[in-house]
């Protein structure tokens, strides 16, 4: 899968009532400490499925967790799993943000968007290389 098109939609994550809308299917309840508002504050969108019923990720950083437990801060995981998050330095709560908060976070996006898609293509580009790297090797060889 591009690594552009998986994210297209994240754009659609900017605000905090649109990443809650996307817990429909979080298995923890507002009792929780790990409950769908706190989670949608801290960033998260819900991505989970039958398999990983609990999958949430950053709509920033992009990064993915899993396995949480009731009694889990979300600020706290997020800011544990990933420190250099822009969303985690800024630290803010949505209606604290400033206007150039706003400007700020899609730029970040985009570039963890572009930085992952240069390490899927960067990754693919070495492993064809030493394909390559065999097969000359080969014809080396016959050529003796």
């Amino acid at each position: 899968m591009e690594v552009l098109a998986q994210y297209k939609n994240m754009k659609d994550y900017m605000f905090q009532d649109q990443r809650l809308e996307t817990f429909s299917e979080w298995p923890f309840d507002e009792d929780s400490s790990c409950n769908a508002h706190k989670m949608a504050e801290a960033g998260f969108i819900f991505c989970g499925s039958k398999s990983e019923p609990d999958l949430a990720q950053c709509q920033v950083c992009l990064k993915k967790l899993d396995g949480w437990e009731q009694d889990d801060e979300p600020w706290k995981e997020h800011k544990k799993h990933s420190p250099s998050c822009l969303y985690v330095k800024i630290g803010k709560k949505e209606a604290d943000m400033t206007v150039g908060n706003y400007f700020d976070l899609p730029l970040e996006r985009r570039r963890n968007i572009m930085k992952e898609e240069y390490e899927t293509y960067r990754a693919s580009f070495i492993e064809m290389a030493a394909e390559v790297r065999k097969k000359i090797t080969k014809l080396r060889k016959l050529k003796k």
